[in-house]
């Protein structure tokens, strides 16, 4: 993940790749998974509602 904002709505990740290799989708869903679960693990007020968005610009 190249960037990750907390906002006072939630979570943006942007991750930026040149190229599409065939594990990127996979190694996308793991970024968003990690930060979800650390948010479950580190937050006093657990709330489902978070908001989590994941950007990908993608090239080539």
């Amino acid at each position: 993940m190249d960037i990750l904002l907390d906002t006072n709505i939630g979570k943006v990740e942007i991750e930026m790749n040149a190229t599409t290799p065939d594990y990127l989708y996979v190694r996308n869903m793991a970024y968003f998974c990690d930060t979800y679960s650390y948010y479950t693990l580190t937050e006093e007020d657990y709330l489902e509602e978070m908001q989590k968005i994941q950007i990908n610009f993608t090239f080539g």
